[in-house]
């Protein structure tokens, strides 16, 4: 389930988190949010040598850091109507020329 693992283990972990996805719904955003948590899983899974050389007290700041902004970008998925949606919000989250409209109404 990283880099160094068996191939068919990382195309379990891929499989698994995409029928994960289904479970929590019938429709083509939450295979993808499926596909984007084994992603994760991997990135995590894979990045162990690097986190055994970084101090434990450093290691743990930089996990918050990184993990919240990837929570909140997976669950943008749960939050769209149908993937056009889904990408209108991620390209209005990576385009900051954009939050100048943002506003604390309701977002309809």
């Amino acid at each position: 389930m990283d880099a160094n693992a068996p191939a068919h283990l990382n195309r379990a972990l891929f499989l698994t988190r995409s029928i994960m996805g289904l479970w929590h719904g019938a429709s083509l955003n939450f295979v993808i949010w499926g596909l984007f948590h084994a992603l994760c899983s991997f990135g995590y899974l894979s990045s162990r040598p690097l986190r055994d050389r970084v101090p434990k007290k450093l290691w743990i700041p930089i996990g918050w850091m990184v993990t919240l902004p990837i929570m909140m970008l997976r669950w943008i998925l749960f939050r769209a109507a149908s993937v056009g949606d889904a990408l209108s919000m991620f390209s209005t989250f990576f385009l900051p020329g954009s939050w100048v409209h943002l506003g604390l109404r309701e977002n309809n």
